[in-house]
């Protein structure tokens, strides 16, 4: 079972304009970035940290209950060098009061070829889900625009989403092109109310906001830690 993990997005958009038909820009989900993987004759669901074993933390026993439930038989079918990546929005876990019809539920975000080293485009990944019959059993990441972007369009792409009433937590830029790691080279965009810092404040009070409490917390969480107001704020 290939150990690959979705890479860490630390790149920010910087409203520049882009202009390339290998760009697709999605909705930056708020919830649990999950994977699922063909160990021989097994299915492995995987968090990022690694297989969920028998961990019952926040999301966990829900994911376990989604593809061994939900996506079987079918999923077993899945060729053991694809890796479908997704987020599992979760109503413990996560600051966004997703809508009930999009808790707990798969939002494919890519698909890694570990034979290629590569993530597939969009519509490849799609279908070859198709072919063994799995994609018509989750979601996928919502497409809010291709081939084009900049600071206008992305200020307005992050107002609303149509998963529940409020704004997107942003925008994920995804520029497919064999030249960049993995074949793709990816970029966030966060809506105000979710930024990790505020450029309108000064000194320390920059990271004194929500989106950074948050994370803070969440990976106490992970650490199957306490979350306590001295841990978040180490």
């Amino acid at each position: 079972m290939h150990s690959f993990k979705f890479p860490s997005i630390k790149e920010e958009y910087d409203g520049r304009i882009i202009a390339d038909p290998n760009l697709f820009i999605y909705e930056k989900m708020d919830g649990g970035n999950v994977s699922i993987r063909k160990d021989g004759t097994r299915i492995v669901p995987w968090s990022r940290g690694g297989p969920l074993g028998r961990s019952e933390k926040y999301y966990f026993n829900a994911f376990r209950q989604f593809v061994f439930e939900l996506l079987t038989p079918e999923i077993y079918n899945l060729p053991e060098n694809l890796i479908p990546f997704g987020e599992f929005p979760h109503p413990g876990y996560g600051h966004i009061p997703y809508d009930t019809p999009y808790l707990n539920k798969f939002f494919l975000i890519g698909v890694y070829d570990t034979d290629a080293h590569t993530f597939l485009r969009p519509a490849d990944s799609q279908r070859k889900l198709a072919e063994i019959d799995v994609l018509r059993k989750i979601k996928v990441a919502p497409l809010l625009r291709r081939g084009s972007i900049n600071q206008k369009k992305a200020n307005e792409l992050v107002q609303h989403s149509n998963l529940y009433r409020g704004p997107r937590e942003g925008i994920v830029l995804h520029h497919y092109d064999q030249a960049y790691p993995n074949g793709v080279k990816m970029s966030k965009y966060y809506h105000p109310d979710f930024r990790e810092r505020d450029y309108n404040k000064e000194g320390i009070e920059q990271f004194t906001t929500l989106r950074r409490f948050i994370k803070a917390g969440q990976g106490l969480l992970a650490a199957g830690e306490e979350i306590t107001l001295e841990g978040v704020l180490e």
